[in-house]
């Protein structure tokens, strides 16, 4: 019983490992650059916004940002 022989054209091995270098390359680059950037969401963007008090505020109450209730310390004034 014999195996049949495959063969792989040299350009094509290479046009493969091209490619996907390529894609790790923009992968890493990328990656690197969403972590690098600033956090976008959650309670460090919100610090300092000016917001709608859906509860009095003595000094802590809920507030409206965006649609969305939080929980808020009152910094000064009132």
């Amino acid at each position: 019983m014999s195996i049949p022989y495959i063969q792989i054209d040299l350009w094509f091995i290479i046009l493969v490992i091209v490619v996907v270098a390529a894609s790790l390359v923009f992968v890493i680059i990328y990656g690197i650059r969403a972590h690098r950037q600033q956090v976008s969401a959650g309670r460090e963007e919100l610090i300092g916004r000016v917001a709608e008090v859906t509860a009095k505020m003595e000094p802590k109450g809920m507030v409206r940002i965006e649609g969305e209730q939080w929980a808020a310390i009152l910094d000064k004034g009132g």
